[in-house]
């Protein structure tokens, strides 16, 4: 009877201990995958969300890469859509209407010119 019980105990802590063993392996093959793909393929992402994700994903091991999976790969989408590439693209923007305001106001430019060209920019 009682080797029955160790055998049983034996049996349910090596069956844990195994468990345990995939599940980190899991997470640290899922941490590999979001390393790569965040540095590697996705080129367009902010280096800030690439940070984001990267240190999401140690906290959270198998929940960050999963939602990574769906929000970046299937939804085909950055968090930061707009963020710092926004601003820089933006000033590029205000930059090109200073220049085309400038040349108006030097005569270069007729007013109609300058509206056209300024929808131009803000359609962008």
């Amino acid at each position: 009877m009682m080797s029955l019980f160790f055998d049983m105990f034996w049996f349910g802590t090596s069956f844990a201990a195994g468990l345990g063993l995939l599940i980190n392996l899991i997470s640290l093959i899922l941490l590999i995958w979001v390393l790569y793909d965040t540095l590697v393929v996705q080129e367009g992402m902010d280096e800030i969300e690439k940070l984001i994700w990267i240190i999401a994903s140690f906290i959270l091991p198998i929940i960050i890469p999963l939602a990574y999976y769906f929000i970046v790969k299937v939804n085909e989408t950055y968090l930061m859509d707009g963020g710092l590439g926004a601003l820089k693209s933006g000033s590029s923007d205000v930059d090109e209407l200073e220049k085309l305001h400038e040349l108006k106001e030097k005569g270069v430019l007729t007013e109609k010119e300058f509206e056209e060209k300024k929808k131009e920019i803000l359609n962008k």
